[in-house]
This record gives C-alpha cells, sequence and structure tokens, in this order.
C-alpha cells in the first residue's frame, strides 16, 4: 500500500469515527455553520466571528425545485492583497442559503463521505478541509488552513520523496481561478459519478448534488458559474469534483 493510500485511508477513519453517530454528524454541522462560514481568521483578518449560528431540524427553503427568478441573493464578497499586483476575493454566503447548503451535506453526510473516500478513486486528496487529529477522537478542530499547511508539508516534504523511487517524472500543475471558473452542474454529475445520468434526474431535488447545485446558484444571483472562495461548504464540494475527477471523464 502506499503512502499516498495510507493517509486516505486514515483520513477516512477519522471522519467516520466523528460521523458515526447523529449527534457526531449535528457537531460537524455546527462546526461548519460557525468555524466555516467566514474565511479562516488566518487568511482573513479576524473582523468577524460566528459563535450561534445553530443547525435547525428543517431548511429554510422548504421546495428547491420552484426557486423564482428574484428570490436569489447577491454573494457578498471582500478583497484583501495577495501580492502586491493580485487581490484575494473571498465570498460569503447569504446565511439562509449557508445553512441549508450545511443542512443538505448533513442529511447525506454518510453517502458523501463513500464517494469521497470511494476505494475505486485514483485521486488520493491530501486537503480534506474538516481538520482532524487521531488525538482527539471526537473533536473537530479550528486551525484549518493550520491543517492545510500540515497536510501539504507531509505530502511534499514526507510521501511524494519516500515514493518518488516508483516513477520516472512528477508533474506538478495548477488550475487556475478553479474557484470561480466551477460549473454548479458538474456538482451534480460528481455525486451521480454518471453526467448522463445527473442528466436525466436533473430535477430529483432529493439528491445531494442538485441541491447544492442549485443552492450555489440562488445564492449568487441564480449563475451557474462560480463558487465563493473562503466557506468551508466550497472546499467540500471542490473535494467531490476532483476525487471523482477521472471517473467523471472517463463516463463523459
Amino acid at each position: 500500500m502506499s503512502l499516498p493510500e495510507e493517509h486516505r485511508n486514515e483520513t477516512e477513519r477519522l471522519i467516520r469515527l466523528r460521523s458515526k453517530t447523529d449527534l457526531g454528524k449535528e457537531k460537524i454541522g455546527e462546526w461548519l455553520l460557525n468555524e466555516g462560514y467566514y474565511p479562516e481568521q488566518y487568511v482573513l483578518p479576524p473582523c468577524f466571528e460566528v459563535n450561534s449560528f445553530s443547525l435547525n431540524d428543517f431548511p429554510n427553503i422548504s421546495d428547491l425545485r420552484n426557486l423564482s427568478f428574484g428570490s436569489e441573493k447577491q454573494i457578498g464578497t471582500i478583497s484583501f492583497p495577495k501580492s502586491n499586483l493580485i487581490q484575494r476575493v473571498f465570498g460569503i454566503i447569504q446565511p439562509k442559503y449557508y445553512h441549508d447548503i450545511v443542512y443538505y451535506f448533513i442529511k447525506s453526510w454518510d453517502e458523501l463521505i463513500d464517494i469521497l473516500f470511494n476505494p475505486e478513486n485514483q485521486i488520493y486528496s491530501y486537503s480534506f478541509p474538516i481538520p482532524l487529529s487521531s488525538a482527539d477522537a471526537q473533536g473537530v478542530g479550528k486551525l484549518r488552513s493550520g491543517r492545510m499547511i500540515y497536510e501539504f508539508l507531509e505530502m511534499a516534504e514526507k510521501d511524494l520523496v519516500a515514493e518518488s523511487h516508483r516513477y520516472k517524472f512528477l508533474a506538478k500543475i495548477d488550475i487556475t481561478n478553479f474557484y470561480n471558473s466551477v460549473y454548479t452542474h458538474s456538482i451534480a454529475w460528481a455525486w451521480y459519478g454518471d453526467r448522463k445520468k445527473a442528466g436525466r434526474d436533473g430535477s430529483n431535488y432529493n439528491e445531494l448534488g442538485n441541491q447544492l447545485d442549485k443552492l450555489f446558484q440562488y445564492s449568487n444571483d441564480a449563475r451557474t458559474s462560480g463558487l465563493p472562495v473562503g466557506p468551508v461548504v466550497s472546499d467540500l464540494v471542490v473535494e467531490l469534483l476532483l476525487c471523482n475527477q477521472i471517473r467523471l471523464s472517463l463516463n463523459v
């Protein structure tokens, strides 16, 4: 077993351990609402803090099928310098839409984990956006970016070096402007793992992929392109998209 595969298996073990009960899933939901709503304070200056955003037993929008034009909300944006010439634009989702995105994530949490950690996936992710630690078997940490940095260093300085003898070439790529270019319908394609099936079932709002597609659209002025940068729910969507990219490409 390769080191990237071992890493994926350990991440899966930790997240399943925390979400094996309804109370555990509820804690994850509360973390997504409170710690995951704004861009992390270590990335965004700590201007805001959420401490009373609760996960309800029902969504704010009861009928996704009949969301009408005029009910959408524009994503709020805030910019900070990334370099001398580039600004990083963070997005803030209207709270009722953000709550419902988290609600549907938690409602389909077990199925989501099954997809993200499907043994057939040929991509091993080091960027799972919920901070986990084997030292804390039940809780969820707060250092989102801190964990991302640690995971990147583990990949770049440990696992890739140890595994390099197996390969002749190493390709390093970057998807330019990725979050802003995501096509929201592709969320459903990734959920189904089949673009054609997603198209046939495009009006089935009992499925997470279509629920997220609709909610991200109507939290962004009804646009079908772009995810806000910063909220953890966007990071979860990206994990869903990229972990399934090879299987999606084969089924197009």
